[in-house]
């Protein structure tokens, strides 16, 4: 769906979310076993109950949807630097410097302006969509909170009306294509622990959140791996059980120690631990489920490998708690590699551009032209052997290392 379809679809869902006209929310979703089904309906009634939106937040939730897409418009960001790409500036730069551009502003109360300002300066803080894939972390749970708390729970109760119209509309259509039976659980899981936001803790909001997504997956929700295994769950976009074991088969074929490393970087909660926030990573897994030549075990295995080499890169020249890795080179090399040899071995031939102390904490993986031009190189046994015999020696390291009890954490 284009930018004006996911508008018009996400004024017309939070309309009829806050009228309650479940047959104008469903009118695009014609297959009954896929539809929101009643008593999903009634949860988010519910939602609309405890928000008690006004007239005036409504208002300023529709304005909001409906001019959210130009902030996007690479048009729009090349004629206002200051944004720095980001489209909530562009969207305010717009509101603040060019209402011509956006005449529904002008319509607005006092009021309404308010919490489109505030809300807008929220949004840039929290990614919600992240929030649901298990992207973000616990500490981005804690800057929501510090931001609600600045401007105020009425400003919160505006953004829950503008993320119920956003993410309904993510598909298009004269109602709801995305608001479905199976993108509604997510949906109403998510948004029944943020009503719950400035009450509990920030670790409590963000595994409360994904405790309801084990539930979903009839998972374990009891140790450190369990829970690391319904992160990766998330990321994977994973929706039902038959999925989750699927995934949990993949994890399984990982080795103890690549465990033990996906699990202290899945946990990490960028408060107490620094987190490393890798985006675009759910593309990366899903593009790795459709390439044989990768498959899910062994990009996850590629994870290892990389959070390795990130953590000798940044030594002690990143101070931030939250670090973020742009994948999106990455996910794009997932897509075209044909080679699993070069596949397996291409973190050793990428380029980390690790910032500055005092610059913002995004780390950008170029995979270089040493990998993309060898994407079609052919497999030979020479390649699949030399890495087996790597493998092999580092296995037999980390198995000294238990039995010698070198290392304490993993001592037998």
């Amino acid at each position: 769906a284009g930018e004006r379809d996911r508008a018009e679809s996400s004024c017309i869902s939070l309309l009829s979310m806050i009228y309650n006209r479940y047959d104008l929310l469903v009118h695009p979703q014609v297959n009954e076993d896929t539809r929101l089904r009643s008593d999903q309906w009634g949860q988010l009634q519910d939602l609309i109950s405890w928000a008690k939106p006004s007239h005036q937040q409504i208002h300023a939730a529709l304005v909001l949807l409906a001019i959210r897409g130009l902030g996007k418009s690479t048009a729009v960001q090349s004629q206002i630097q200051s944004c720095e790409g980001r489209p909530e500036q562009a969207v305010l730069y717009l509101v603040e410097n060019a209402r011509n551009v956006v005449p529904s502003v002008a319509a607005l109360s006092t009021e309404a302006l308010h919490y489109v300002r505030s809300v807008l300066k929220v949004h840039e803080t929290f990614n919600f969509a992240q929030m649901l894939q298990g992207e973000n972390v616990p500490a981005s749970v804690e800057q929501l909170q510090e931001k609600i708390r600045q401007h105020g729970v009425e400003v919160f109760h505006c953004y829950v009306m503008f993320l119920l119209g956003f993410m309904a509309g993510l598909g298009g259509g004269r109602g709801s294509k995305f608001l479905g039976a199976r993108n509604g659980e997510v949906l109403i899981a998510s948004m029944q622990v943020f009503s719950n936001l400035l009450s509990l803790t920030p670790r409590s909001v963000y595994w409360g959140y994904l405790r309801a997504r084990a539930n979903s997956f009839q998972a374990n929700f009891i140790t450190g791996e369990d829970l690391a295994i319904v992160r990766l769950a998330c990321l994977s976009r994973v929706h039902d059980q038959q999925e989750f074991v699927a995934l949990r088969h993949a994890w399984t074929s990982l080795d103890r120690k690549e465990r033990g490393t996906l699990v202290e970087h899945l946990l990490a909660d960028g408060i107490q631990q620094r987190a490393v926030i890798f985006t675009f990573l759910p593309d990366c897994i899903q593009h790795s489920m459709l390439n044989a030549s990768v498959g899910l075990t062994r990009l996850l295995q590629v994870l290892v490998d990389l959070l390795k080499h990130l953590k000798v890169a940044m030594g002690n020249t990143v101070l931030h708690q939250i670090v973020f890795i742009d994948l999106s080179d990455f996910s794009e090399f997932i897509t075209a590699v044909q080679n699993t040899f070069i596949f397996q071995t291409c973190i050793s031939r990428c380029k980390l551009d690790v910032p500055e102390p005092n610059q913002r904490p995004y780390v950008t993986l170029e995979m270089t032209s040493n990998n993309w031009g060898r994407i079609n190189e052919a497999d030979t046994d020479l390649m699949s052997v030399d890495h087996r015999v790597r493998e092999v020696l580092e296995k037999q390291q980390f198995l000294e290392t238990m039995l010698t009890g070198s290392d304490n954490s993993w001592c037998i």
